[in-house]
Formats: C-alpha cells, structure tokens, sequence
C-alpha cells in the first residue's frame, strides 16, 4: 500500500513538472517563434491584397481598352482619318466620339482621335497636334494598344494618362484613338478596398515614387518614394505601376476573407 501511495505521489510530481516545462516553452515561443509565425501570416495576407488590388486595376483599364477597340471600328471614324476626307465625313466621326465621350465620362475627360501625324480629330481640339505626340507613346501606339506614364500630362492641377488604340484601315495604320483617363480615377480604383482601415494601399510608379491626382498632391509627398518597407507590392512589365500594401495595425484582417 505504501509502494502504491508513493508511486502517486511520483506521477503527481511528474505531472507538475512537465506543466511547467510546457508553460515555459509556450511562453518562450510566443515571445519568439509565435511574433515570427504572426508576421509571416500577415505579409502573406498583404501579398493577397496587393494582387487582388493589382488585378482589379488591370480589369478596369482592360474593360477601357476593349471600349477603345470598339471606337477604333467604327466606320465613320475609318473614313474620316483617311487622305481626303471631307469636313462632314470629320464632322460625323467627331459626333462619333463624343457619343463614346459621354458613355465613359465618369472614367474619361475626354475622347478624341488622331491622324499619324497628330493631328486631332475632336470638336473642341481640332486639328491641333495632340500634347503627347512627340513622346516614344505615340509611334508605338501606332502599333498596338498603350497606355502612357499615369501621370504624363497636367492639365490646370490634375494629372492624366493617355490609353491609345491603333486605328488600322486594311491593315494599315491611319490614327490613334485616344482615351484621356484622370490619374486621380486610376488612383481611386485601387484605393477603394473593403479590408479595413487598418490597411493602407497606394500605388506608385516603377521606381517607387507615388502616383497622385493633382499638383497639390504631389507637392505634399516631398519626392520621397511610398513603397512600404514592411509591406507587400505587386507589378507588371506591361503596366505603369505598382500597387503596395501596408497594414497599420495587424490584428486587422481583411473584411470577407
């Protein structure tokens, strides 16, 4: 009976000591191991997000340029960019365009279109040279589909860029069709976010320094370059930008997954 008593007294000991053991090494490694698995679960949440965000602005300027394509085949504008053509052939393509204008005004200032030499074909530009002829956008938007730097072109205090679409006549170039985009819209597209105010997302250019909507904007960001040095960012050759993604606070998780 004693033998017995003893051996539970040894188990009880035992049992206590391997308790503490046990707390110390999960104290050990919440202070250690478990800060670093946490960090790893957020920088693999704020890649998510940056892709997410990366591909929602793709699918925007995309959804724009099949618009552009659309306009680009119009026959009205066809016959107006070629050799010769009459003032009320240009009148008509002009009409053209301001009806694609007033489809797309909360995406697009404005919607006109060039010859290949620049010249504008547009109701309240006409025959001007577009501002952006002279940069290496417009030979290759000769060619295929482009979409200038997102802040190329001020006007008054905003930034724009430029989504140019070929116009091909038998193959042949004849124009440009040319979608004037609000920087500040691009911007909002990727800013608009339902992951929470803890979540910081901006978009920058490929060497890192923020893209802005207005003057005023930019005069406020000193020329410093936005990356975050702790977040996620995400890129394509193909694009103009780069989206990052910041997290301010990390009990924060993105709302719905």
């Amino acid at each position: 009976m004693f033998r017995v008593r003893y051996a539970v007294r040894l188990l009880r000991h035992a049992a206590l000591v391997l308790l503490v053991v046990a707390t110390v090494a999960w104290l050990s490694l919440r202070a250690t191991g478990g800060s670093a698995i946490a960090n790893g679960s957020i920088q693999s949440d704020l890649s998510e997000i940056a892709a997410h965000q990366h591909e929602r602005l793709k699918c925007y300027i995309q959804e724009l340029e099949r618009a552009a394509t659309a306009v680009s085949r119009c026959p009205e504008l066809l016959v107006a960019l070629r050799a010769g053509a009459d003032p009320d052939q240009r009148q008509r393509a002009i009409a053209r365009l301001s009806r694609a204008q007033q489809r797309l005004a909360d995406r697009c200032s404005r919607v006109y279109a060039t010859d290949c030499e620049g010249r504008v074909l547009s109701r309240d530009l006409a025959r001007q040279i577009a501002p952006w002829v002279r940069g290496p956008g417009f030979v290759r938007s000769l060619q295929r589909p482009f979409l200038t730097d997102l802040m190329s072109f001020r006007r008054g205090d905003e930034f724009h860029t430029f989504l140019l679409q070929p116009v091909f006549d038998a193959g042949e170039p004849v124009g440009v069709v040319v979608f004037e985009l609000p920087t500040q819209s691009i911007a909002a597209v990727v800013g608009a976010s339902d992951f929470g105010e803890g979540v910081r997302i901006t978009l920058s250019t490929p060497d890192g320094y923020p893209v802005v909507g207005t003057q005023r904007e930019l005069a406020r960001t000193d020329g410093e370059p936005c990356l975050p040095p702790t977040g996620a960012s995400r890129s394509e050759a193909r694009w103009p930008w780069v989206v990052n993604v910041d997290r301010a606070r990390p009990s924060l998780r993105a709302a719905g997954g």
